[in-house]
């Protein structure tokens, strides 16, 4: 699953000091702290992140017309929502 993005320096789960991820802690999420998004728009940041492209060179009309992540998944059976 992949939830809504927010800043990584408010997350606890990242070295904030107050604990602002109590249930994402219990849960045992997996916290990548070194990342960063394609854009500050979740339409544009999602289809990036799944693209075969890295951040540096990805254009979006080219991945519109390539097989991402989703589609791969989506074709191996797999329920994908998308929601926007």
């Amino acid at each position: 699953m992949l939830g809504e993005t927010s800043r990584a320096d408010n997350f606890s789960l990242g070295g904030y000091s107050r604990d602002t991820n109590p249930l994402m802690r219990q849960d045992g999420v997996i916290y990548f702290p070194h990342t960063t998004s394609c854009g500050t728009a979740t339409a544009v940041s999602v289809p990036c992140m799944f693209s075969n492209m890295p951040r540096a060179h990805y254009d979006e009309e080219l991945a519109h017309h390539q097989e991402g992540v989703l589609d791969i998944l989506q074709r191996a059976g797999i329920q994908v929502l998308v929601e926007r």
